[in-house]
């Protein structure tokens, strides 16, 4: 049951939007983070699995505070030790057991036992209880760009250790993220874990949400589930008749120098030969799609549907998804809007919604770098979901 404070402060704070906040080019050019330990005010416990660098749990704690909430990481897990080291970075002040062994020792995929397993067990003596339950799993199983296990890849069944993990646990709010393709796999991953939520008294909805549509410069679509004890309205974002412009994002970075020889965040990674022509062609002659007679020469003898391949980017529009792909031209449409090079890890950061004070600094090459930022869910998408839960009385 919520606090009558609780109540009070979500009636006083309609009209102030976290999103809002998330989404502007002031908060994200913000050097001291503004959250520290709370002791005041109703603690709300999370569990981030598949945590990766922190997006959805920096999200969720700045909604939290935003709605005079104590957020506490109970547990926090991945498969990526680079991405665990950022996170760890970044949330080591609040009180949490960051856990970086493998999600699958401790949860188990056997969706109908009704027991824990003895590392359920060993998992379940480190918390106390769970309000806030989020979840990324692997998605490269489900993306269109994979042209090998699409749909069948056995990472795609990760996606049920959450569920597994809330009939543990039973939080009141959970949310899980993925590419919107999820629904495709062979498997039923999505209609498996939500047939199994409403029998544990979920009501579950799920829904599509582009990036832009929470007032980033991005247009990423992914799919949520959302499931609560409590019944709530419908989950839905609609886009902006003028969608977020990317210079309002990433344009003070243009004058941004490394800070040493060896600043992979601030410099951008360096282009072929053919790769500097490409986008010096672009630049020079004010196009953003290059011309089929500049392109590799398997886009030229068919015709493709890659235009978006050795793009450039405008200032005036949201950019792509940005991917682990961002640092090469062939792999999208990545070229800066003014200089011939692609966009350095601080601007893609910037694009998926990362403050500047949050730091990438434990990451020590370049593809690394790029796979963090690149697979790490925007905050303002976690926080988005929690305020319109917060705001209909879920917590």
């Amino acid at each position: 049951m919520r606090s009558a404070s609780a109540t009070v402060v979500c009636q006083s704070q309609m009209e102030a939007s976290v999103v809002d906040r998330l989404s502007s080019g002031r908060w994200l050019k913000q050097q001291v983070p503004r959250y520290s330990p709370q002791t005041d005010g109703k603690k709300i416990r999370v569990v981030d699995l598949f945590c990766g660098a922190g997006g959805m749990t920096l999200g969720v704690i700045e909604c939290l505070l935003h709605y005079k909430l104590n957020p506490t990481i109970e547990f926090a897990t991945d498969q990526d030790s680079d991405a665990i080291a950022v996170y760890n970075s970044n949330f080591h002040n609040i009180a949490g057991d960051i856990m970086q062994d493998d999600i699958t020792r401790h949860v188990s995929g056997v969706l109908g036992r009704k027991e824990p397993t003895k590392s359920e067990k060993e998992l379940l003596t480190k918390m106390a209880s769970v309000e806030v339950l989020l979840a990324g799993p692997p998605c490269q199983g489900h993306s269109d760009l994979n042209n090998h296990t699409r749909r069948l890849d056995e990472r795609n069944l990760l996606y049920l250790r959450a569920v597994r993990f809330a009939k543990l646990v039973s939080p009141k709010v959970i949310l899980i993220e993925n590419v919107r393709t999820v629904t495709l796999d062979r498997n039923g991953v999505v209609q498996t874990g939500r047939r199994r939520l409403e029998e544990l008294g979920y009501q579950v909805q799920e829904s599509v949400v582009n990036a832009a549509s929470l007032g980033l410069p991005q247009l990423r679509k992914r799919h949520l589930l959302l499931a609560t004890k409590k019944r709530i309205p419908e989950l839905k974002f609609d886009l902006p008749t003028r969608l977020p412009p990317l210079s309002a994002f990433i344009g003070d970075l243009l004058n941004e120098e490394p800070v040493s020889s060896d600043d992979l965040f601030r410099t951008a990674s360096k282009l072929s030969r053919e790769n500097l022509a490409r986008a010096e062609f672009l630049l020079a002659n004010d196009l953003f799609d290059l011309p089929n007679e500049h392109r590799p020469s398997c886009h030229r003898d068919k015709e493709h549907s890659y235009v978006s391949m050795y793009g450039r980017l405008s200032w005036e529009k949201p950019a792509q998804t940005i991917t682990s792909g961002f640092g090469s031209p062939g792999q999208g449409r990545y070229i800066h809007p003014v200089f011939p090079r692609v966009i350095t890890p601080h601007e893609a950061a910037r694009i998926q919604g990362f403050p500047d004070y949050f730091t990438f600094d434990r990451v020590r090459t370049r593809s690394k770098l790029q796979t963090v930022i690149g697979n790490a869910v925007p905050p303002v998408l976690s926080a988005a979901v929690l305020e319109h839960a917060i705001r209909n009385g879920a917590l």
